[in-house]
């Protein structure tokens, strides 16, 4: 309980970028090398259209967990 508590606290960090698409490799590599679950969303424009991906990596029970803590926080 205590790792997913320092987990946990891991999740409020926001990495704000303009990101061109080596720098989202680049980011994808560094986070999987630094933490031990992450969970990265992107968004793009293109011909006025949204393009959102999202790249998850880690143990599936703590995705789960920093994914409804994403969601309470939007919601």
């Amino acid at each position: 309980m205590n790792r997913l508590n320092n987990q946990t606290r891991k999740m409020s960090k926001v990495i704000r970028a303009n990101f061109k698409p080596s720098t989202v490799s680049k980011l994808k590599e560094a986070l999987a090398q630094e933490f031990l679950s992450f969970v990265l969303i992107t968004c793009s424009e293109a011909d006025g259209k949204f393009n959102i991906e999202m790249d998850v990596k880690g143990d599936p029970d703590l995705l789960g967990c920093m994914m409804d803590g994403a969601k309470n926080r939007l919601d």
